[in-house]
């Protein structure tokens, strides 16, 4: 087998100049992870939920609608920090018999109930100007 001119018996490095782009984003219903460029093709995706990084608990397989994964119908809990894992599966090797995965990982603060501003940070109706002289000293 022949790769860019030049014979190969079951290695062989490519490039590639495109890049992977991807973004996950994460809402209180749904997620979604958009891939473009050189990512690959996934047969399949699955989005699960953490809220120390470590322990994670599925929130089911994703459907995929052009170069999308989502996953719609979901109830986050709010006003907590919370992490949001998404793995691609696709087929490689040779005639396909592996199985490889890409995954995202997206931390996220889910918002909660709006929270009042402490009095010092409330503005006056009234801005007082000040204002400073500087003298330099040679």
């Amino acid at each position: 087998m022949g790769i860019g001119g030049q014979i190969r018996n079951l290695f062989a490095r490519l490039t590639n100049k495109t890049a992977a782009l991807q973004d996950l984003a994460v809402a209180q219903t749904n997620t979604t992870w958009t891939l473009g460029g050189a990512s690959p093709r996934f047969t399949r995706v699955a989005f699960e939920y953490s809220t120390d990084n470590v322990n994670y608990t599925p929130l089911g397989e994703g459907t995929a609608a052009g170069s999308k994964w989502s996953r719609t119908g979901l109830s986050l809990s709010t006003g907590q920090n919370i992490y949001i894992r998404a793995r691609g599966y696709y087929r490689s090797g040779s005639f396909n018999g592996s199985e490889s995965l890409t995954e995202s990982v997206r931390n996220a603060l889910s918002p909660g109930q709006p929270r009042p501003m402490p009095p010092s940070m409330v503005q006056s109706p009234r801005p007082t100007v000040r204002r400073w002289r500087v003298r330099w000293f040679s």
